[in-house]
C-alpha cells in the first residue's frame, strides 16, 4: 500500500465523556485528527505566520452501503476523546449495516463522532464512528473527494499496524456521508492528568517523551505529519499505563487539492500554541511534530499552557523557566526542539532520541 500524506486538525472539544455504566469501560476518548503533507518548508519561517482557523470538508454523494474492512484487523484497543453534546439533528439508528449508533461524542466542523455497538460481532463490542459531513454536492467535487478518501483510509489503517495507534476498524460511504470506524481505549488523557497534577517531574517527562518520540518514529516513515500533538491526543491506557498518540483520521484531507488552490478552501491545522509557525502557515513538516511534542513536555514541567508563555521578541523562541530538578542537558534538548525556526529544531524524532541517550536520559 503507498504511503499517503493527510492533513490534521483539532476542531472536537477535548473533554471525557462518561459511558453509561452499561457501557463500561467507564471513561472514553475519542479520535479524530489528521496528519498533514510534508510539502515545501515555509516561505519566510523568521516571520510569524497568519493564522488559518478555517475547516472546510468535502462532500461525498451517491449513497452506498458497501463496507470496507482493513485486512488483518483485530482485536486492539483504541480511543475515544470528545465531549457529549446535544446533537444538533437527530442521530442516525445504524450505519453501514452494522454499527448500532448509541450516543453522540462530539460535534465539529468535519461532521459527528458517535459511540456505537457493533453488530456483526460476538458481544457487540464499542466502537467509535466518525461520520464525515459533506460541504459540496457537485459530481467533480464528489469523484476526487471520495478517491483521496479510500488512499486515506488506507494509510489510517497502515498506521494503526503500530501497537499504540489506534486502529482503524472500517471506511464506508452511505447515504451521502464518509464514514470513519475505529476501536476505543478506555483510559485518560494527559490534559486530565495535567489538570489534576501541579507539575511533572523529570523521570516523568522523559518518560513521556520517549513514548512519543518512538511512535513519531513510525508515523513520520509513511511521510506524514500527525498536526495535532497534544496533551489531549495522548491517552494513557487505564489497564497498563502505556502512552497511545490519538486523533488520526482522514477527515481533513479529502479536499481535493486543485479546489483548495482557488481559494475556496483552507485546512483546519492544529491547535493555537502547540502547533509552531510554519504550521500555522498550512505548511507543516517532520519539525513541526518535534516542536509540539516539546511543548507538551514544557507545558507538563510548568504547570503553564503554552498560551501563557512569553516568547522572545527577537527570535520569537519561547520562554520558560525550568525548574532547579531539571538537568541542564535536558534542558537543553527541549529547547532545541521547541525553537521557532524549524531549521534550528530537530529534523526527526530519532535525532532526540540519540542526543538522549548520548547525555544519559
Amino acid at each position: 500500500m503507498p504511503s499517503t500524506q493527510l492533513a490534521t486538525s483539532a476542531d472536537l472539544p477535548e473533554t471525557q465523556l462518561p459511558i453509561p455504566e452499561t457501557l463500561r469501560p467507564d471513561l472514553l476518548e475519542t479520535q479524530p485528527s489528521n496528519p498533514a503533507p510534508l510539502t515545501a518548508p515555509p516561505a519566510d519561517p523568521t516571520q510569524p505566520p497568519e493564522v488559518i482557523c478555517t475547516v472546510a470538508v468535502p462532500s461525498p454523494a451517491h449513497p452506498t452501503t458497501e463496507t470496507q474492512t482493513p485486512s488483518g484487523t483485530q482485536s486492539k484497543t483504541t480511543v475515544v476523546s470528545d465531549i457529549a453534546e446535544e446533537p444538533s439533528e437527530p442521530l442516525p439508528q445504524t450505519v453501514g449495516g452494522r454499527y448500532r449508533v448509541l450516543s453522540q461524542l462530539g460535534e465539529g466542523g468535519f461532521g459527528r463522532t458517535f459511540l456505537a455497538a457493533d453488530l456483526h460481532l460476538p458481544d457487540h463490542p464499542i466502537c467509535v464512528v466518525k461520520q464525515l459531513v459533506p460541504s459540496r454536492k457537485d459530481e467533480r467535487f464528489l469523484a476526487i473527494a471520495r478517491r483521496l478518501f479510500q488512499r486515506e483510509a488506507e494509510t489510517l489503517a497502515q498506521l494503526g499496524e503500530h501497537e499504540h495507534i489506534p486502529r482503524l476498524l472500517a471506511y464506508f460511504e452511505e447515504g451521502g456521508y464518509f464514514y470513519l470506524t475505529q476501536e476505543y481505549v478506555d483510559g485518560e488523557s494527559l490534559k486530565e492528568e495535567f489538570e489534576k497534577k501541579i507539575t511533572l517531574s523529570q523521570a516523568e517527562a522523559l518518560a513521556i517523551l520517549k513514548s512519543i518520540l518512538e511512535i513519531l518514529q513510525y508515523v513520520h516513515q509513511f511521510g506524514v505529519v500527525h498536526r495535532d500533538i497534544k496533551p489531549a491526543n495522548i491517552l494513557r491506557r487505564r489497564s497498563d499505563q502505556q502512552l497511545f498518540l490519538i486523533d488520526f483520521g482522514a477527515v481533513r484531507h479529502v479536499q481535493p487539492e486543485d479546489l483548495l488552490q482557488h481559494g475556496k478552501y483552507t485546512i483546519s491545522i492544529g491547535t493555537r500554541g502547540y502547533a509552531p509557525s510554519e504550521q500555522m502557515a498550512g505548511r507543516p513538516v517532520i519539525a513541526s511534530d518535534i516542536y509540539s511534542l516539546g511543548m507538551v513536555i514544557v507545558e507538563g514541567l510548568t504547570g503553564l499552557a503554552p498560551m501563557d508563555l512569553p516568547s522572545d521578541p527577537h527570535t520569537g523562541d519561547i520562554i520558560w523557566q525550568p525548574g532547579r530538578h531539571l538537568s541542564p542537558q535536558f534542558v537543553a534538548i527541549i529547547n532545541k526542539m521547541i525553537r521557532y525556526n524549524f531549521r534550528d529544531r530537530y529534523q526527526s524524532a530519532e535525532e532526540v532520541l540519540n542526543d538522549l541517550a548520548k547525555a544519559g536520559l
